[in-house]
This record gives C-alpha cells, structure tokens and sequence, in this order.
C-alpha cells in the first residue's frame, strides 16, 4: 500500500478510510443521498450514522488524505480520495454536516487529490455559476482554478492583488492580504500550465503564506482548502501535458502552441483548459501512442479521452512528417461530425487543415479540392473507400489513419465492407500507421487486433480507468413500492445492503375534461413501460436520462407512457418539472410538426422535451433530435442503438427497459454485450457529471438472469469480422462435416 513508512497522522487516516464503521456511514449518507434525489414518498430507513461524527472523520480523512501524497501509492490515493470525495458530495445533497458550499469544495479538492479532476472541474463549477472580480474569494479563486479556467484565474487574481481602500475595515484586512497572496500562488503556478514556465517552487511557497495568514487569523475553512490545495498542486504538474510531453514541446514550437492552446481553452475568457492528461492516457503515450511510427490498438472506456488521444497522435504525426496526411475513419455521420468539431478549432489554429467528408460515394468538385488540400481527413468508411478508388494517389501521403469504434468490423450490415476497406489501406498505404480505438474489444481480441493492424502480437494497451464513477443498480417492486438494490462497489462494500424507495404506484383520480366525469388510473403499472416511464421521470430531477429500448417499438411505448405520466399529473393539479413543460420551439419541434404532423406521437414527445430515436423515423427529424440531444434540451430520451454508438450524449442515469430483440425473422435474441456497454458507457460523461448511474428493470427470473449475464465481464464476445461470420455460416449450411473430412489438408485456410 505505502511507497514508504508512513507517519503516525497518515497511518491513523488510513485506519479511519478503511474502519467498517466509516464505510458503514458512507453506505448510508450514500443511500440517503440517493432517495434525496428521487423525492421517495416512502417512509426513509431508520440511518444510524451521527452526521456530526460522520462530517468530523470525513475532514479528518481529507487532512491525512492530503498528508499522504508522497508516501502511499497512486492506486491507494486514487481509491480512497475517490471515496472521501463521494461522502462529501452526498453531505452536500442532503444538506448535512456542513454547509453545502463547503461540503461540494471539500469534495472537489478530494477528487483533485485523488486523480479525479472531471469530477473535481465538475463540482467547482456549481461554486462559480456568477464570478465577480470585484469580489474575488477563496471559494471563487479555488473554484476556478480546479476548473481549469486559467485566464480567468488570472484575471481574477488582478483583481484581488489590488490595495484595498483606505477606509477598508482593519478586520476585513487579514482576509484581503489572505486572498491576495493565494491569488498570487495561483497567477503563479498557472504560468507552468499555460506556457510551461516552471515557478512552482514560488507558487508554493505563496500558498504555505496564504494559509498561515489564515490560521493566524481564525478562518481554519480557508486555511485547510489552501492547505489541501497546495497538496494537489505536485500531483498535477506530474500528470500535467508539460511534464509528460516535455520532449516533444522542447523540441518543437508547433507542439508547444498546441499545448498552450489547449491549457488555454477555444472558448474565451469562460473556456476550460486541457492541462493534464489522463492516466489512461498517459499509459498509450507510454505505449507509443506519441513519437512512434509502429502502430498501436487501444481499448479504453467511454470517457476515457480515445478523441484527445487521437488528436495528440495526429499533431505528432504531422510535426515529424510535415507533408504527410492523416485519415481519422469514423462509422457514423453524427461521430465524424462531432469528432471534426472537437478537432478542428486546435488543429486549424496550428496551421492544418481539417476536412471531413460524410455519406456514400458522390463527390463534387468543392468537396474533391477540400479533400486534396487537407492535412486531415474525417471521413465514414463509405466516404474513404470512394476516395481511395478515385484518388489513390492521396494515399502515398498517409502516415496516420485512426479507426475510431474499430469494433465495427463485426457488423452484419457493413462490417464486410469495411474489414475489405482496411485490407486495402493496410496494402497501398504503407507508409502509414493504425491507430484502432474502442471501448469494447475484448481481452481475447486485442492480441488479433494488434497482429491485424501492427504486425505484432503485443502491441495493445488495455485501461478500465474511468474519469467519473459509475454505479449499477437493479430496480424491483416490493408490493407497490419500488426501490433500488446497488451493486456493491470496493470504496463502499455495504452500499448493496440499503434498498431506497423509489417510485410508488399511485390512484389518481380525476375529472374527465372531455366527459366531465370522475375517472380513476392507478399508475404506473408493474410493466416495463410504465415502470421505465416513472423511473425517468423521477430520476430527471438529478439530470439528463436515457431510456435504452431494444426495439421501436418499446420506444413508442415507453413515450407513450412517459406522456401518460405527465398527463396524470397535469389532471390532477399536480406540478411538473419545468423542463417537460412545453418551452421554445427547437428544430426537433419544427421539423417533427412539418413531417409528421402535431398530433403525431414524436411531435408531442419533442414538444415536451422527450426525444423518441430510433430508426423509422426520417432522416431529417433523426438528425435535429440528435443536435438537440447534444446542446441539452431534452431532459429524457427514449432510444434503441440508434443513438448509443459513439455520439456524446449528456446523460447522467441511463434505464435498461429490456436487451431482447427479434430479428426480420421474428427470431429474439440478447443484444450483443459491446451493445450493451456502449448504451450504459452513456451514464455520466467526464466534465458534465460526477457520477453515473445504470438502472436495469428487473420485473421477473428472465429479467435477473439477463441483469447477471450482461454484467459478468466474461460475457464480452470475441470479435469476429464480417466476413468471416458470413463464410462461417456458409460453411455451417453448405459444406457437411463429411466433405470436410475429405478435403482436410488440402484447402488453405
């Protein structure tokens, strides 16, 4: 556990992280925590925890947490700073132990410590919704550095280090000398990240001052979140894109602007900077993701930075090949879309042009000239395959081509095509490298990827580290109550014993508006539909949902219910969250009323801020629901695989209807499980959330068996491409075993 012996502080806050009491508290607050969220109106469980002794071991543990870097492993750090940052988020939700913003600023410097800094970015962002620099604070300086707002911190820090009037309070003084030096700590250390200017040793030194101005004078919060603080700083500068990429911004100018450009952020003064890496990628760095020219598989999670990755394996290449091109191959439109958006403002900021192209095979002039010109290509399968027929020669200049969601070579639909696509890269550009990205390749698949793609067996990198937390829960009814039964996790073994209330079956009565007579409803039922309906509903208070259908229509019947639910609601005066009531009119709402009319299922759906997805729908209608699924105005979505391959959906809680569907044959089958973790991958992205949540209905045995099957890692197929799928299944039903038997030693394989 411990890199070194540890002192008598640190050793006795390990003793309180890993006490049964404490995790026995954690579960609890956890637990109490969850039915906050949901308004259970059952009576809570009788908790047992003292919140007083609870929020006393929880700063204590922060403190030693702090204490301990340099002297416990990162692995150590990572787990328990994770779990003291959860206990005081929860205190945060239910109000408890601390007032709510020192308990989310508390969690934040945990989550800082702790390798967590999505989660730390994430929260500080609740601190900071207004920041005036005329009243600068150490919550706003804090806040906003651990949200990577370096310009802004800078400005801020211009503000605080002004001499304060004459007339200023004498007691107000201490406070004002205080912020200002810590501004000065911050304007320092954010030279390193912005533009790699190592003053750290000053930037510490002025925050050991800060704190001790302080705690001299009585304000112990602000002296130990600097404290705290101050402690993080080393771990990131470690971690930082100065230090791991050092060689290369030492070497070249280009790559030092890019690192300046992504500390600094493309979007203003409010923008967010990118100034340290993630540990996954960290590792395919190491690998040989960056200064390499052999190529490279790797598998991480959803979240886990493939686009950062591949954007930093693109700007390597073109520095050490400044005529060369790059391909980045994407399977779906609204990927490569989203892809080139990410890319585009950074690289073109550099110098290079990035060009994508979407669709099947035409091409016009205007596109054919962006293509040549390009230095990097975005392009779909179909896209690429008529390039490299029509304008081979561009294929000599390739040096890098990324197969982002390489998994889709498995496909029935068009994973031939594109494993024969990759076949005829690999032979005419052979000057490039392949580097493949998924999420789901399993473990016995990486080492075909690899001698696929790199020409060797060992060339892979595997990571499950994931920026935010996910937790996995199984919903059942117990009589007319339903609650929630968690998954234990290793930071919280107990949390599976608590089992919080969460939706009740309800009558509701009312006056019929058409008939004007009494009618009585009781919902939701105990089916999926309305099950799923009420979950979303309830569990959108928190954030974004997405309600995974196999089937379209499951989709329509869960909208249909969800529609239902706010009806019920509305007949009986009750109030509904904002975000169903109808609001401005989005593309979605437009386009569903001139395509389907205002009567039509999906036209009330959008309208009341639900987003039906699923393949029958026109292709126009599906394109607006997904743009406005990715700027936020839906608070639910209801959709089958359509929308859960690759795209950045902002999702915090993603329900599991049913994994069974039938094919054009009307034979039922379990969706594959890559499918499966694709669509809960969804729960809770890096940035925009702390923690995700996955929710699988369970209603009967069927249910349970498929709930175990799905999150059993020993589950996850073997890839096989689609060819050989088809040529397997010909075999099976054209070629006997006997004539097998025959021709054993003489067909080539």
């Amino acid at each position: 556990m411990t890199t070194s012996e540890p002192n008598g502080f640190v050793a006795k806050t390990v003793g309180l992280i890993e006490d049964g009491g404490y995790q026995n508290e954690l579960a609890q607050v956890r637990a109490k925590a969850a039915l906050a969220v949901v308004d259970a109106t059952t009576a809570p469980p009788r908790w047992t925890y003292a919140v007083h002794r609870f929020a006393r071991n929880s700063i204590a543990a922060l403190h030693g947490l702090a204490a301990s870097v340099g002297a416990v492993d990162a692995d150590w750090l990572q787990t328990n700073g994770r779990a003291i940052g959860l206990a005081w988020e929860n205190l945060a939700r239910i109000g408890e132990g601390a007032t709510r913003e020192s308990a989310i600023l508390n969690a934040a410097l945990a989550y800082e410590l702790s390798g967590y800094q999505a989660n730390a970015a994430c929260l500080a962002g609740q601190l900071s919704r207004t920041l005036l620099a005329e009243n600068v604070s150490v919550e706003s300086l804090i806040s906003t550095w651990l949200q990577r707002r370096l310009v802004q911190v800078r400005q801020l820090a211009a503000s605080a280090m002004v001499e304060p009037p004459d007339q200023a309070v004498s007691e107000d003084l201490y406070r004002r000398l205080g912020t200002a030096v810590l501004a000065d700590a911050l304007r320092t250390a954010s030279l390193f990240f912005l533009a790699g200017d190592d003053r750290l040793a000053d930037a510490t030194r002025l925050l050991d001052e800060a704190e001790n101005i302080f705690a001299r004078f009585g304000a112990p919060f602000e002296s130990n979140a600097i404290a705290i603080l101050n402690a993080a700083l080393p771990l990131m500068a470690s971690r930082s894109t100065w230090s791991v990429l050092k060689t290369q911004s030492a070497e070249s100018p280009i790559w030092h602007r890019y690192l300046k450009l992504t500390a600094r952020g493309s979007g203003g003064l409010q923008s967010r900077g990118v100034t340290e890496l993630l540990p996954s990628q960290i590792t395919a760095v190491n690998a040989g993701a960056i200064g390499a020219d052999h190529g490279l598989v790797v598998r991480l999670p959803t979240s886990g930075g493939k686009t950062r990755l591949a954007e930093m394996a693109i700007v390597d290449t073109l520095v050490r090949y400044p005529d060369s091109k790059c391909i980045f191959v994407a399977p779906f439109r609204a990927l490569a879309l989203e892809v080139e958006g990410a890319m585009a403002p950074i690289l073109s900021d550099l110098g290079y042009r990035v060009s994508s192209a979407m669709g099947g095979f035409e091409q016009d002039e205007f596109e054919d000239f962006l293509l040549q010109t390009a230095d990097v290509l975005v392009l779909t399968p179909e896209k690429l395959d008529h390039l490299i027929r029509t304008r081979p020669e561009l294929l000599e200049q390739v040096r890098l081509i990324v197969l982002d969601e390489v998994h889709v070579i498995e496909d029935f639909g068009r994973g031939t095509k594109y494993e024969l696509l990759i076949a005829r890269l690999k032979r005419k550009a052979r000057d490039a490298r392949f580097l493949a990205l998924s999420a789901v390749v399993p473990d016995t698949t990486l080492e075909d990827f690899s001698n696929w793609l790199t020409f060797a067996s060992d060339r892979f990198i595997s990571s499950s580290w994931r920026p935010t937390s996910r937790r996995i829960a199984r919903f059942v009814w117990q009589d007319t109550m339903g609650v929630l039964r968690y998954t234990p996790e290793p930071d919280v073994p107990m949390l599976g014993t608590f089992t919080p209330g969460v939706i009740v079956q309800r009558n509701y009565e009312y006056t019929n508006p058409r008939t004007l007579r009494t009618n009585r409803r009781t919902f939701p039922l105990k089916d999926k539909k309305d099950t799923v309906a009420e979950l979303a509903y309830k569990m959108s208070k928190e954030g974004p949902v997405l309600i995974f259908c196999p089937q379209t229509d499951h989709v329509e019947a869960v909208t249909r219910a969800l529609l239902r639910a706010l009806e019920l609601r509305q007949l009986t005066n009750e109030s509904i969250h904002g975000y169903f009531q109808e609001g401005p009119v989005t593309r979605s709402v437009l386009i569903a009323r001139e395509w389907l009319g205002p009567d039509h299922l999906v036209t009330k759906a959008v309208e009341r801020g639900i987003a039906p997805h699923h393949g029958r729908l026109p292709e126009l209608l599906r394109k607006a629901i997904e743009h406005d699924c990715r700027e936020g105005r839906f608070r639910v979505i209801v959709a089958t695989t359509t929308l859960a391959q690759g795209v950045n959906l902002p999702v915090r809680t993603v329900l599991i209807h049913s994994v069974w569907r039938s094919d054009d044959e009307g034979n039922r089958a379990r969706i594959p499980v890559r499918d499966y973790l694709n669509v809960i991958g969804r729960a809770g992205r890096a940035g925009q959330e702390t923690e995700g949540l996955v929710i699988h209905v369970i209603l009967n045995e069927n249910d349970l068996r498929d709930f175990n099957y799905f999150n059993d890692p020993a589950n996850l197929e073997e890839i096989h491409g689609a060819l050989f799928n088809i040529l397997n299944a010909l075999i099976g039903s054209r070629i006997s075993d006997e004539t097998l038997a025959l021709v054993e030693g003489v067909l080539d394989p």
